[in-house]
């Protein structure tokens, strides 16, 4: 059996994920070695988050961008776990309302399918900034903007996406969609209820062919094995 971490917790930025065994062991805190090369592309990508909003305040934007330093901006319980996350900045509206943006680092092919609004990628995106502005419109903005903004924009929210190789960005908005809430809210919930490996969902053998991208294959056979052998 696996140990329960002293809460579960999963952030928008991991749901969208379509499998449900992954979620299980993020949210009891498991987790795998990242390659060097990998981590390097994360290190890169979050530290361009600030070179991209020092753009956007050179091209007019207003914003309220919180300290990178900072742990959480947000954490709401979801049936027996937490939804948990930071958010990157909002650009201050006429009427001190925040709009939601997110930052995206991205390759030049996700770039450009990006712009031209394909991909699955671009699914998973858009469940995370829904997710974002569901879960701001339960805060109180004013308190944690200081000020900055007295309420969330409910009707749109962006991602900024930049491109490594061409060092430009481009604006992407979209209506709030309030339909991809309840699904999210649904996988939580099932997932938060999993308490050890004997309780997970078996492996859809229509969706195999993607384990072997992911970093927990090792461990979800192996329970797939012992489960086959009834031990």
């Amino acid at each position: 059996m696996i140990e329960f971490k002293p809460y579960r917790k999963l952030s928008p930025s991991i749901l969208g994920v379509d499998c449900k065994r992954k979620l299980v062991l993020l949210s009891l805190g498991r987790s795998t070695p990242v390659a060097e090369k990998l981590q390097r592309i994360f290190d890169v990508g979050t530290k361009l988050e600030s070179v991209v909003v020092d753009w956007l305040v050179k091209d007019g934007w207003d914003v309220w961008y919180p300290a990178s330093d900072r742990n959480v901006d947000f954490e709401l319980q979801i049936g027996n776990g937490y939804l948990r996350g930071k958010i990157d900045f909002l650009k201050i509206m006429n009427d001190d309302v925040g709009r939601l943006y997110d930052v995206k680092v991205v390759n030049l092919n996700n770039f450009e399918k990006l712009e031209q609004h394909d991909g699955g990628l671009l699914f998973h995106y858009l469940i995370q900034g829904n997710l974002y502005v569901w879960a701001l419109q339960q805060l109180d903005i004013n308190q944690l903007t200081k000020g900055k903004c007295i309420a969330i924009d409910k009707k749109k929210w962006g991602l900024v996406v930049m491109s490594r190789e061409k060092c430009e960005y481009k604006v992407l908005e979209f209506e709030y969609d309030e339909s991809l809430i309840q699904n999210q809210l649904d996988t939580m919930e099932e997932v938060f209820q999993v308490n050890d490996i004997d309780s997970f969902l078996e492996i859809d053998e229509r969706e195999q062919s993607k384990c072997k991208w992911c970093p927990f294959e090792s461990i979800c056979l192996e329970t797939e094995f012992l489960r086959k052998e009834g031990k």
